[in-house]
């Protein structure tokens, strides 16, 4: 619908070649009108399916409480899915920012097969999805548990979509999960930002090769982790290699003494970070 904002008066200005402004005006009024209508009935669509969809898990045993964040969950599945299906190329946004999940104070959202086709609808509009060549995305997956399989699925549809910034919240990665995010870092250019919280890595291999897509990549300059790195020896020093970043965020891992050790010794050697957020319990 965006589209026609931009489409209309062309089509205006070939049947009156000397267009009064107000009538344009009138016109794009009508349409912004138009957009709105559309973007509140998608809202009440969203909102209509997901309490069908915990009816049926009540129905089915599940606890009013339980059902109603997977209620919640869907339905901010549902509002993205159609934001991106009704993007134009035309779209002035330069940043679409898409928010997956639920609110943090709230308890985390097992995987459930029962989401799996929100997930495919999901993927599928954002794979699909229309931008101009300035937009970008902003994804934030937070307090849902991400599977496997469902890690695959999105980052196979972030593959040729402008995604400049990655959050993770709470999300459970396994090492096979985190595995499928560093071979995005081969496929996407427009990475600029990479935040990971409560994610815990527990594997050095992970974190080295985590860290090495993020100093490979062309753009990424801007990394937060808080994944426990400080737990252990091994991953806190495969970790340093990030501080030739600009901004390095390592906020809530644990890094004791040891680990104060090590980063002093390597900003000794004058790394290029400019931005280092660290705090030590």
């Amino acid at each position: 619908m965006q589209k026609s904002l931009h489409f209309l008066p062309s089509i205006y200005h070939i049947i009156t070649p000397h267009p009064p402004i107000i009538k344009v005006t009138q016109i794009n009024l009508v349409l912004l009108k138009l957009n709105i209508m559309a973007e509140q009935w998608l809202v009440h669509a969203a909102l209509a399916e997901a309490r069908m969809f915990r009816r049926d898990l009540i129905s089915s045993g599940c606890e009013e409480t339980v059902a109603r964040r997977f209620s919640v969950f869907v339905c901010c599945l549902l509002e993205d899915s159609s934001k991106l299906r009704t993007r134009a190329d035309t779209d002035e946004d330069d940043v679409l920012k898409l928010t997956v999940g639920l609110a943090t104070h709230m308890p985390i959202l097992h995987y459930d097969d029962r989401l799996l086709p929100y997930w495919n609808r999901f993927t599928e509009a954002l794979s699909s999805a229309i931008f101009s060549k300035s937009a970008r995305i902003n994804l934030s997956l937070i307090q849902v548990q991400l599977s496997n399989e469902v890690m695959e699925m999105l980052l196979q549809s972030l593959k040729n979509a402008p995604v400049a910034g990655l959050y993770f919240y709470n999300n459970i990665l396994s090492n096979d999960a985190y595995y499928s995010l560093v071979k995005l870092f081969n496929t996407s250019t427009s990475l600029k930002t990479l935040c990971i919280e409560r994610n815990p890595i527990q594997s050095e291999d992970v974190a080295t090769k985590l860290v090495n897509a993020v100093i490979d990549h062309p753009n990424v300059d801007d990394v937060m982790l808080e994944c426990e790195i400080g737990q252990s020896n091994e991953i806190m020093k495969a970790v340093l290699p990030l501080l030739c970043l600009k901004e390095v965020y390592l906020d809530g891992n644990h890094i004791g003494s040891y680990g104060v050790e090590l980063i002093s010794d390597c900003l000794a050697t004058n790394p290029t970070v400019q931005r280092l957020f660290i705090f030590t319990e």
